[in-house]
């Protein structure tokens, strides 16, 4: 169900005369035709398979409509609107969400697809129409705790179904590898088929249908702030002489733990050097070791984040490397989100790693 801020439900009939209104207003022009579910009908647009058209100023708008900005969703539109060959300048094909998110912008710029959203952004691009607004907030968040399939727990899943990106498991399988209940699985992986972001075989098996997508439709959802987060200071001559130290203390103490962000990526890829560490630690660090790493907690000029995961997952099949104790690639992909430093040139290093290596 879709809401808005007044937590009035808004149901898809709803959802696509608030798109007029907006095309109305932005056109400044009386409110247009709209034509709801053409293929049921016999007219001109019966071939396209969409939920609505807006006739507006003689411009014909092929609306495709999704209840949520999700990447899934959002890819699911553009494909569904990119099997249709228009060639008449006068037809205009956009998707419309509740609000659409960074990375399903950037999906949208890429496939040539304009899009608005009900918070009343949008970027519009037809025969002598260009429209971009995208400074308007989010007027659909939703409260409490997140249902999400990428919330902590619920990620479990497709955290195993990345680590093994080639294989096909059935539910009891993913339901045993994540420990996590039968039922609870079959929800979460029923609401990644809605996505399209994972398939049934025959045999009932499920399947990554494009590991790349998943990947991103995740890290859309992910934040690291979302983890048991400290941020301080260690002296260290440099970011790689920090790593091993934090590395050899921890382990000389018997913690459970692995590096993540920066310092992973550098590991895997050797991308580039970094100032900042990033470690998981299963359990909370104790203030007497804080300061027996020499550990002086700051948000100003941090050189060390550590984090206590809000998952066990985060700690799967960690990997040694140079001594060096660090996080799956995928995991410290995710990590990279929002880092300072070269974290954006770290990730589509990092990506480029887990597609050649991981994603065949």
């Amino acid at each position: 169900m879709l809401y808005n801020q007044a937590m009035e439900f808004l149901s898809e009939k709803k959802a696509i005369e608030k798109a007029e209104n907006l095309l109305s207003t932005w056109f400044d022009c009386e409110p247009g035709q709209i034509i709801y579910k053409p293929e049921l009908g016999d007219n001109q647009f019966s071939k396209y398979v969409v939920d609505a058209v807006i006739h507006i100023n003689d411009i014909f708008f092929l609306i495709e409509y999704k209840k949520a900005g999700d990447l899934g969703y959002v890819m699911k539109g553009i494909g569904q609107l990119n099997k249709f060959e228009i060639n008449k300048e006068n037809i205009v094909k956009i998707l419309v969400v509740p609000y659409m998110y960074k990375l399903g912008r950037k999906k949208c710029e890429e496939a040539k697809v304009s899009w608005l959203d009900l918070s009343g952004n949008a970027n519009i691009k037809g025969p002598n129409i260009r429209i971009i607004i995208d400074n308007q907030s989010n007027l659909f968040k939703r409260p409490g705790r997140s249902t999400s399939v990428f919330a902590p727990k619920s990620s479990r899943v497709t955290r195993f179904l990345l680590y093994n990106s080639q294989g096909a498991f059935s539910q009891r399988e993913i339901s045993l590898q994540t420990d996590l209940d039968e039922g609870y699985v079959s929800r979460i992986v029923g609401s990644l088929q809605e996505l399209e972001l994972v398939t049934k075989d025959d045999s009932g098996n499920i399947t990554n249908r494009n590991p790349e997508t998943l990947l991103d439709a995740w890290l859309e959802k992910y934040d690291l702030s979302k983890h048991n987060v400290i941020k301080g200071y260690i002296p260290a001559r440099s970011g790689q002489l920090l790593m091993q130290h934090i590395n050899n203390f921890l382990k000389k103490e018997g913690i459970n733990f692995a590096i993540t962000g920066l310092s992973a990526a550098w590991l895997y890829n050797h991308f580039a050097s970094f100032r900042t560490v990033t470690v998981y630690s299963e359990k909370s660090v104790s203030s007497e070791l804080l300061s027996n790493l020499d550990f002086s907690e700051s948000d100003i000029g941090y050189n060390t984040i550590i984090a206590s995961p809000n998952d066990t997952s985060v700690l799967w099949n960690l990997s040694e490397i140079e001594d060096i104790k660090c996080v799956h690639p995928i995991q410290a992909y995710l990590d990279l989100k929002g880092q300072p430093e070269r974290s954006q040139e770290a990730m589509s290093q990092l990506k480029s790693f887990l597609l050649e290596s991981y994603f065949k």
